[in-house]
C-alpha cells in the first residue's frame, strides 16, 4: 500500500469506469485527483461494432487471419470478452434501444452473449450505485478529457435486420462526446486530427 496521504489517479477507457466506482470504496477517499482519459461514462458504439464484426480493429485482425474472417472472431472471440459487454451503450446514451437486451440486436450475424448482457447488466447497476453514494463528491475530484473532431458512430437503429450508424465528429474515433462528459466534473477538449 502506497503510505502517500493523497494520490492522483490517470485512468483510460474502461479503467476510469473501475476507478469512478473505487472512489466510493474505502481508501477511495485518498484519491486527490482522478484523470479520466476517453472514458465511455455511457458507453461506446465500438463494443456494439466488436461484437457485429465491423469494428474497423476486428477488419484489421481478420485481414492478418487467413482462416477466420472478421465475424468468425466477433463471435468466437469478441463476443466471449465480458468488457465488451460492458461497455455498451447505456439507455442514457442510446434511449431508443436497450442493447443489454438481445431481443434488440439483429437476428441474424455475430450477436452478443445473453448471459454477458446479463452481467453487463449487473456490472452498469454496481457502477451506478458506487458513483450514486459518492457522486458528487467523486465527481467533484474527476477531470475528463474528452476527444473530438474525429468521426465517430454516436447513435444506431436497427433497421431491416442490421445496425444503422449515426456518424459525427462528436467524439474521439470511439466515445461520442455525450458519454465521455462527466458531469460536475472539470470537462475538457482535446481536437482528434487523424494521421495519415
Amino acid at each position: 500500500t502506497d503510505p502517500a496521504p493523497d494520490v492522483m489517479v490517470i485512468a483510460h477507457s474502461m479503467g476510469g469506469l473501475i476507478a469512478r466506482a473505487a472512489l466510493g470504496q474505502p481508501g477511495g477517499e485518498r484519491v486527490r485527483r482522478l484523470i479520466l482519459l476517453g472514458v465511455p461514462q455511457r458507453g461506446s458504439y465500438g463494443a456494439v461494432q466488436a461484437i457485429r464484426g465491423t469494428y474497423p480493429v476486428v477488419r484489421r485482425l481478420a485481414a492478418l487471419d487467413r482462416h477466420h474472417d472478421a465475424e468468425f472472431l466477433a463471435q468466437q472471440v469478441f463476443s466471449t470478452f465480458p468488457s465488451i459487454h460492458q461497455l455498451l451503450p447505456t439507455m442514457e446514451l442510446e434511449p431508443s434501444t436497450d442493447l443489454l437486451d438481445a431481443a434488440n440486436w439483429p437476428g441474424t450475424g455475430p450477436r452478443p452473449d445473453a448471459r454477458l448482457l446479463q452481467a453487463a447488466r449487473d456490472f452498469g447497476a454496481l457502477l451506478a450505485a458506487a458513483n450514486a453514494a459518492s457522486n458528487a463528491a467523486a465527481d467533484a475530484r474527476c477531470l475528463a478529457i474528452c476527444g473530438v473532431q474525429q468521426r465517430t458512430v454516436v447513435g444506431l437503429r436497427l433497421h431491416a435486420g442490421d445496425f444503422h450508424y449515426q456518424v459525427s465528429d462528436a467524439g474521439d474515433g470511439t466515445v461520442p462526446l455525450a458519454s465521455a462528459r462527466l458531469a460536475h466534473a472539470d470537462n475538457y477538449y482535446r481536437s482528434e486530427e487523424r494521421r495519415v
